[in-house]
């Protein structure tokens, strides 16, 4: 049989170029670029290129001059010498445990076009407050989504003013200020997740926030019964919400006949939530001692009984009982 040997530049580069969405900016770059004059044009026109940089040796192998204006998404991850400034046109940008360097560096002249920001950060507690009222000061105007998962509570909100732009926020802990301040500051927010601690504090909630559409909240271990007054809260001033999920982790085995009894916020979804159409509650059940796996078959049945008539089919509603490990 004869055999038949096909090249990789005869290739379109229409197909190409979908070829090159599957790959590292850095791995292209080092078998492509300065190849011939096509695969130099291909790479400066490719649309959706992304870097990770995780490796100050990394960072060193690489010509960031060269590939930085033609990057989309760059994910930084424990990396000191990168300079944002090198990355004109991105739009996605990931931060893991990044320098105070480069958090002193962030900024809409550096990032213009910046609509995607994800940042973990274990430290840089002293940087962080100026860095978050960035973010809730349209500061960038283009930012659409935003995850600040990871990163030090959000305890002031001292000189935000509004970021029209941000249609999805997900945060850790904050209370119920810190709530009231990021819907005031982020008027067009459709989704929010957050995870809240009691809280004493209370707030006037006569404003209705009519675009969120969306709320995740998780309540810590332990904290739900602490936290029974802030739910009505968290509600009351969303008016349109339509979809609903809630995280609580707790231990079933001592508190059987209370969640036997409850009426897995029935009553406050008919108060507060009329336009409801999806609600998921997820138990997490704590699992020392092999707690979750001792309960009974028959009350595992009762309460996913119980919570379908709480909410007889007013909209989709599911629970969801799984374990965890604090």
């Amino acid at each position: 049989m004869e055999k038949y040997l096909f090249k990789f530049e005869y290739l379109p580069n229409e197909l190409i170029m979908e070829i090159f969405k599957y790959f590292d900016a850095y791995n292209l770059y080092n078998a492509f670029y300065n190849l011939n004059y096509r695969f130099n044009t291909l790479l400066k026109t490719a649309k959706y290129l992304s870097l990770n940089i995780s490796s100050k040796e990394r960072i060193q192998q690489v010509n960031l001059q060269v590939i930085a204006p033609y990057i989309y998404t760059l994910i930084i991850n424990r990396s000191s010498n990168v300079y944002l400034t090198y990355f004109i046109e991105i739009r996605r940008l990931s931060l893991v445990n990044p320098t105070a360097e480069l958090i002193g560096e962030f900024d809409n002249s550096v990032v213009p076009y910046l609509e995607y920001l994800s940042m973990s950060c274990e430290s840089l507690t002293y940087y962080m407050p100026g860095f978050i009222k960035k973010i809730f000061s349209n500061n960038f105007p283009n930012l659409r989504s935003c995850h600040l998962i990871g990163v030090e509570p959000i305890y002031t909100s001292e000189g935000w003013t509004q970021s029209p732009s941000i249609r999805i926020l997900k945060v850790g802990f904050i209370d119920l200020f810190i709530y009231q301040a990021i819907l005031l500051a982020c008027p067009n927010l459709c989704f929010l997740a957050l995870e809240t601690s009691f809280s004493t504090n209370t707030f006037p909630h006569n404003q209705s926030y009519m675009n969120l559409k969306r709320l995740d909240i998780r309540f810590p271990f332990r904290m739900w019964t602490r936290n029974a007054h802030v739910i009505g809260i968290f509600f009351a001033c969303l008016p349109n919400l339509e979809q609903l999920t809630v995280h609580r982790l707790d231990e079933l085995s001592i508190n059987i006949q209370f969640f036997l009894n409850d009426d897995w916020l029935a009553s406050k979804i008919a108060s507060y939530l009329s336009l409801l159409r999806q609600f998921t509650f997820y138990l997490h059940v704590f699992r020392k001692n092999r707690h979750f796996e001792s309960i009974p078959d028959k009350i595992l049945h009762q309460l996913q009984e119980n919570f379908k008539n709480a909410h007889n089919n007013r909209y989709q509603s599911r629970l969801i009982i799984d374990s965890f490990d604090p």
